[in-house]
């Protein structure tokens, strides 16, 4: 998917809701995880409120690293072996 917003994921989870509906299945998930994409989380909220939203850990991860780096810790995280130890 190119965009990834709120709307767009809006169309594509209410088309999957839709299909379920039409074949007779229950999409009733207890949770789901995603890789913390604001739009896919509130999209998952809206058609399944009952849902737990985990974030996958990998994702997690990465954002924290990328936002580090941003602050001018990256040097820090590669030369400190206390950092990554």
């Amino acid at each position: 998917m190119k965009k990834r917003k709120f709307s767009d994921y809006k169309k594509v989870f209410g088309k999957i809701k839709q299909h379920g509906i039409e074949l007779v299945l229950l999409l009733n998930p207890k949770s789901i995880m995603t890789d913390m994409e604001l739009g896919a989380m509130k999209t998952f909220k809206l058609y399944w409120s009952g849902a737990k939203i985990l974030a996958c850990l990998f994702h997690v991860g990465q954002a924290w690293f990328k936002k580090l780096t941003k602050l001018g810790f990256k040097q820090a995280y590669v030369e400190d072996k206390r950092i990554t130890e």
